[in-house]
């Protein structure tokens, strides 16, 4: 028996020509005859199961018969057997327009820190805008006066009868004293107090040390000191009708303060505050309410000191008004307001006799923003 058939065992279609001869087994008649006729009924292709190496197609693939006889090869799922296609990339999803990153300028390379300059000596300040002729307005000006230093208007005070020479470490509070407290003892505190005279001293420090605040010191013939030597912080004292407002030794703290009333006596020198050497002094914003005849406002003439702040204070009177210290360093002097003119102190007891300094023009002490009160005008160093 002659039989054609046109096989399809790879991509493209092959022709073979001239007959095919092959043996059948019952097995394969009965699938013929099985795929024929579903053929036949069906009008279209016919798909069977290929088993190992029936007419050529591969285990696993299906014989495709067409309704005009031929047959092919085919994957499971139907139509010829494809060929080997290259594998292909998936198409890559659209990527989103990235946003445009702000365009940054190169990063300044900073270069490491230096040693900063040393600072320059900062000018001399200006008075510009203050007052002028402050004696006659002093809470206006912003100097301690006798309404804002002393104990307080109203305070009632009761009498003290503790020793008078305190132990370490004792308060006396709103008390009224007779003059002549000793300082022996550590610690030792005097607030909203008043101190009354006669007497040499108001307070003696011998050894050791005081705070005194909002407290009065009324020596009250002229005569004595309100409080004398070494290791002392007086705030807010008011210290009237002495002969010397303070005596100062060395650790001394004066501020905020009122001296008045000061007045020479059987030819003593009276001065706002005097001294004797010593180092670390503060003397800060006070008002030396002051009428010659007397020395100064603050005399430490022939001393030698070291550390010593003098500043924001309003200065009056003397033959010269204050006396820097002739040796020592560390002085400075700044800021001050002086009374003057100078000269002619008969028709203005607060002015200065001579002059406004001594000895504030030699090397190790520094003068700077010192003015007058009438003008405003530079106090130079002299």
């Amino acid at each position: 028996m002659s039989e054609r058939y046109v096989g399809r065992h790879e991509a493209g279609p092959v022709a073979q020509t001239g007959p095919v001869r092959r043996f059948w087994t019952l097995r394969d008649s009965a699938w013929a005859l099985v795929c024929v006729g579903v053929m036949l009924l069906s009008g279209g292709a016919v798909y069977a199961a290929a088993a190992g190496d029936t007419i050529g197609c591969q285990p696993g693939q299906v014989i495709v018969l067409q309704p005009d006889g031929t047959w092919a090869c085919a994957d499971p799922l139907g139509g010829p057997a494809p060929s080997p296609s290259a594998t292909l990339s998936p198409s890559p999803s659209p990527s989103a327009s990235a946003t445009p990153s702000p365009s940054v300028s190169p990063t300044a390379t900073t270069a490491p820190p230096t040693t900063p300059p040393a600072p320059s000596p900062s000018p001399t300040p200006s008075p510009t805008g203050l007052l002028r002729n402050c004696f006659t307005q002093l809470a206006a000006c912003g100097y301690p006066h006798p309404g804002n230093t002393g104990v307080s208007a109203g305070t009632v005070l009761t009498t003290y009868t503790g020793p008078m020479s305190p132990a370490s470490g004792a308060v006396i509070d709103g008390k009224s004293i007779g003059c002549g407290l000793i300082i022996r003892a550590q610690n030792v505190v005097i607030r909203n107090s008043k101190i009354t005279g006669p007497c040499f001293y108001g307070v003696d420090m011998e050894g050791g040390s005081l705070t005194i605040t909002d407290s009065t010191i009324d020596c009250v013939n002229n005569r004595g000191t309100g409080i004398a030597y070494a290791n002392f912080t007086a705030r807010r004292v008011k210290v009237v009708n002495c002969e010397n407002g303070f005596h100062t030794s060395g650790n001394n703290v004066i501020e905020d303060s009122y001296i008045g009333g000061v007045v020479e006596v059987n030819g003593g020198h009276g001065d706002g505050i005097q001294g004797t050497g010593g180092s670390n002094y503060t003397i800060r914003h006070n008002t030396f309410d002051l009428f010659n005849p007397i020395t100064s406002s603050i005399i430490w003439d022939n001393q030698t000191m070291s550390n010593v702040l003098v500043e924001n204070n309003f200065f009056a009177a003397g033959a010269f008004t204050v006396y820097v210290p002739t040796g020592g360093s560390n002085i400075v002097y700044r800021n001050n307001r002086f009374y003057g003119p100078v000269g002619n102190w008969g028709s203005d007891p607060h002015r200065p006799a001579y002059g406004y300094s001594t000895n504030a023009n030699r090397s190790g002490v520094v003068w700077t923003g010192n003015y007058r009160d009438y003008d405003l005008g530079p106090v130079g160093a002299a």
